[in-house]
């Protein structure tokens, strides 16, 4: 394992480049399934921030690391908590992965936004000492030939310090095949 997270009744578990997901059901953790997060860089942090909605249905905003790379995600869910079980789960709202010019050491979830496409900010320290803010977004994508809507989360980054810094930092979306 390299990374470890839990938030409601999930638990996230890092194997490498791979996210483990786990229902906590009657004192024991039950196996959901899993993604793949980066093609090849193994999974070094995992920061949830948890979101309920009305009707039972609940969400997990994920933000994973390992070395320079940082992708997030939702997942949205339902448990039966009479039968103490998972009635529903959804993985959705992938984000590209960005690649900074420098590892990821650790990785928080600022204040929460409740603007209707902002889904919220962290804060990033890299190796060098900097302190990153990452904003994350909602955007919805509309293809005219097939007239759909496609969910995504965009996540941009700027440095807060040190200023310094600033002219010489490059991040870079890259595309990987989940």
């Amino acid at each position: 394992m390299t990374a470890l997270a839990a938030s409601g009744p999930l638990l996230f578990a890092a194997e490498g480049p791979f996210l483990r997901y786990y229902i906590c059901a009657d004192n024991n953790f039950k196996y959901i399934s899993t993604t793949r997060v980066f093609q090849a860089q193994s999974i070094h942090g995992i920061s949830t921030r948890f979101k309920n909605s009305d009707h039972g249905l609940a969400s997990v905003l994920l933000v994973c690391w390992g070395g320079r790379l940082v992708r997030t995600f939702e997942i949205n869910f339902e448990v039966d908590s009479t039968a103490n079980r998972l009635v529903k789960f959804h993985r959705r709202f992938y984000s590209a992965v960005l690649k900074m010019s420098d590892w990821i050491f650790c990785l928080s979830w600022g204040p929460e936004d409740t603007s209707t496409h902002r889904v919220g900010v962290c804060a990033a320290v890299t190796a060098h000492n900097a302190l990153l803010e990452l904003t994350i977004e909602r955007q919805v994508e509309h293809d005219l030939l097939d007239g759909y809507y496609s969910p995504f989360i965009f996540l941009s980054v700027c440095f807060i310090l040190p200023e310094i810094r600033i002219h010489g930092f490059e991040s870079e979306a890259i595309m990987e095949r989940s």
